[in-house]
């Protein structure tokens, strides 16, 4: 396959920290236990750090026995299960597989060393263990791994499983890479990767991404921060391809993850 340039534009009607890639309280329990399996360390939400209602319910079908359920509540702190001790070798994406039971219809979040976070939608509640896979940005160490909802009840957690074996390469394209028009401009964000995001994007501002990849099919990653809905949309070669939806992360140092194809 040939190697070729993608031009990726972004214009939003709100402020944005964009980062973008191809294919891309408490009451303690116990310390978080990890065992290997087929090349995953396995974290067993059971075994984790619990906030708020959450506590330990037995599940014949869960990997451990049992899971954490009465995830959710009126803000971050209360009903949630929080990995201490996930460990990466290196500064890397790794794959991170969750295990966990749809238990009503509803959003809840992963949120990585209290920064960026993943959005997951339950649409089909049910009893069967589901697997969601991401691509998540590690530390080198130990890293914190929260998973939480601001409504109630929607989730029960089994485990997490972090591929150890393999990072996952691909071009991670910082705000500092892209070519700004209009009123975008680069300012300081406390949550952003590295410190930096674009903010001032609107109808009539922009910010574009040159993305260097074989032909093919990629998913597109993008790190962002919203005082309101709003849509993103998205050019890709010049022409409209698609607009994503960004939900409100609120303060600059929420950081969510939106995910599409291009």
């Amino acid at each position: 396959m040939r190697n070729f340039k993608r031009f990726i534009s972004m214009c939003l009607a709100a402020f944005m920290a964009v980062s973008a890639t191809p294919y891309r309280v408490f009451s303690a329990v116990a310390e978080t236990v990890s065992l290997e399996e087929d090349g995953y360390a396995v974290y067993e939400a059971e075994a984790a750090y619990r906030s708020g209602y959450a506590v330990v319910e037995e599940n014949s079908n869960a990997s451990g026995g049992a899971v954490v359920t009465n995830i959710g509540g009126p803000n971050t702190d209360v009903g949630a299960v929080v990995f201490e001790d996930v460990y990466a070798a290196t500064n890397a994406v790794y794959q991170v597989e969750l295990y966990y039971v749809a238990q009503s219809a509803g959003e809840f979040y992963v949120m990585i060393n209290e920064g960026s976070s993943v959005t997951i939608n339950n649409e089909s509640p049910g009893s069967n263990i589901n697997v969601y896979t991401m691509n998540l940005r590690l530390r080198r160490g130990y890293n914190t791994i929260k998973i939480y909802s601001n409504t109630e009840t929607v989730v029960k957690i089994d485990c997490i499983k972090v591929n150890t074996e393999k990072e996952i390469t691909y071009g991670v394209y910082e705000d500092d890479a892209a070519s700004l028009s209009g009123s975008a401009q680069r300012r300081r964000v406390y949550g952003a990767e590295d410190g930096w995001a674009i903010g001032g994007i609107d109808q009539n501002s922009s910010a574009e991404f040159t993305v260097n990849t074989d032909a093919g099919k990629y998913d597109l990653f993008i790190w962002y921060s919203a005082y309101d809905y709003r849509n993103l949309d998205v050019y890709v070669d010049g022409e409209f391809y698609t607009d994503i939806f960004c939900p409100i992360t609120g303060e600059d140092y929420n950081i969510e993850t939106v995910r599409d194809s291009v």
